[in-house]
């Protein structure tokens, strides 16, 4: 009967139909918000939902059940706000110490509601600081915070390398040092060392810090999943700091000791970049070819795209001057020595126009623009290798790192929509046409359901 009135746009009676059958039942509540969840997009059916419950726990503030269902009906209108004190009022109702709130909190930092979910975190450490839900949240709040920094763009250093304005990375910084202080020997300890770890390294490029971080790791979780996990990030530190041979040790170690797994797997392509840094090329193209090449995964393209880029740039050069200038140009660009990867780039391209390595270089020239924040120039450089080489598969990638330059400087969205649409209309079968839809997507606003 309720839901013949839910279609038939009586919301009052279906909504009271269905708030006595939770009454007499609570276990129906999933039923009741599969119904209404059919009727919602009904004009009117919401709001007049909403206001019946309302009305509902006004007149029975101890019906858990009916909060419950409150609390859904905000979510589902997105007022998180209100969703928050009906969740707060539930947590209190049933006793669980904040675990209430910290599931509304998760909720609203996936939906993209960060002020909402950043109050709730605060408020299971404030209210209910020695819950076990406690260092949940504290870990959860920084998570959230680095997202939110994510979701702005936001930058902790200039092209130049000179500090930038980047409240929500220093806050997550500082909610992972809270963490660290107030909870030295938890079980997610290990987990939370390493995301401040890479966040010194990534974001602030804080190479000591984020040394000083894994080595707290390697002391005090030996053999421990974010043991092996920090093993692997010193020797990409190492590489940072311009030492190969130490960072190859770092790599050896997590590959003997690990021997399969993605993990183990990274770390052996990295042995074949360094060689490949280093100008040893065979190594490099041999060492890329023991890598599984029956999956899909990350490195393994990475590493055919390593493989590849060897064996058609050195087949017919005995010399391999440009290879070594290549090689030394990426080496830089990873060590953010922009400014002298940009000059090995433009001497390869000057004095080896004719090389089959330069359609390479010409990208990765546009990249190091890109990464210097002159992106003007980036884009003109990107185009002109889609125009040149139409056909490999550096065009599609062309257009795309187009996209997502206007995505991060351009405060017009709809150029960055019409660029990753002209991806999608040049190239329909690149393989980053899942991607480019995804960030479409995100860039409209779509909802996307769970």
């Amino acid at each position: 009967m309720a839901y013949g009135y839910g279609f038939a746009g009586k919301f009052e009676k279906a909504i009271s139909e269905y708030l006595i059958l939770v009454l007499e039942n609570p276990a129906m509540i999933s039923f009741v918000k599969a119904q209404l969840a059919q009727m919602n997009e009904q004009q009117g059916a919401l709001a007049a939902f909403t206001t019946a419950v309302d009305r509902a726990v006004r007149q029975e503030p101890l019906n858990k059940t009916y909060r419950e269902l409150a609390a859904w009906l905000y979510l589902e209108a997105g007022d998180y706000q209100k969703a928050l004190q009906t969740n707060v009022a539930l947590d209190r109702l049933e006793n669980m110490n904040g675990a209430n709130i910290y599931n509304f909190a998760q909720t609203a930092a996936d939906a993209g509601y960060f002020e909402v979910a950043e109050e709730a975190y605060k408020m299971i450490l404030s209210q209910y600081a020695t819950s076990p839900m406690a260092p949940n949240a504290q870990l959860a709040l920084a998570t959230m915070l680095r997202k939110r920094a994510e979701t702005l763009m936001e930058k902790a250093l200039s092209p130049a390398g000179l500090p930038l304005s980047a409240p929500n990375y220093e806050a997550a910084k500082q909610a992972y040092q809270q963490f660290a202080d107030a909870y030295p020997q938890h079980p997610l300890t290990p987990q939370m060392l390493f995301e401040l770890a890479e966040l010194y390294q990534t974001v602030f490029f804080d190479l000591a810090n984020a040394e000083a971080t894994h080595r707290r790791i390697e002391e005090r979780f030996f053999g421990t999943e974010y043991y092996w996990k920090s093993q692997y990030e010193l020797g990409q530190l190492a590489v940072l700091q311009n030492n190969l041979e130490q960072a190859n040790t770092y790599y050896n170690k997590v590959h003997v000791s690990l021997r399969t797994g993605e993990l183990a797997e990274k770390a052996q392509f990295q042995k074949a970049l360094i060689a490949f840094y280093q100008g040893h090329f065979e190594m490099a193209k041999s060492t890329t070819e023991i890598i599984n090449q029956n999956t899909t995964t990350d490195v393994t393209n990475d590493a055919i795209e390593l493989k590849v880029i060897i064996r058609e740039n050195t087949e017919q050069d005995t010399v391999w001057v440009p290879m070594n200038l290549f090689a030394k140009a990426r080496l830089f660009e990873r060590q953010r020595k922009f400014g002298d990867a940009l000059n090995k780039l433009d001497s390869l391209i000057v004095h080896f126009k004719d090389h089959t390595l330069i359609d390479e270089a010409r990208f990765a020239r546009a990249g190091v623009l890109s990464a210097l924040g002159q992106f003007p120039e980036a884009i003109e450089a990107y185009k002109t290798v889609q125009k040149d080489y139409p056909k490999t598969y550096l065009a599609d990638r062309a257009l795309f790192a187009i996209a997502e330059i206007l995505e991060q400087s351009d405060l017009d969205k709809r150029k960055a929509i019409d660029q990753y649409a002209e991806v999608l209309m040049k190239y329909p079968g690149s393989l980053l046409a899942p991607e480019v839809r995804s960030r479409i997507r995100k860039l409209r606003g779509d909802k996307i359901s769970s």
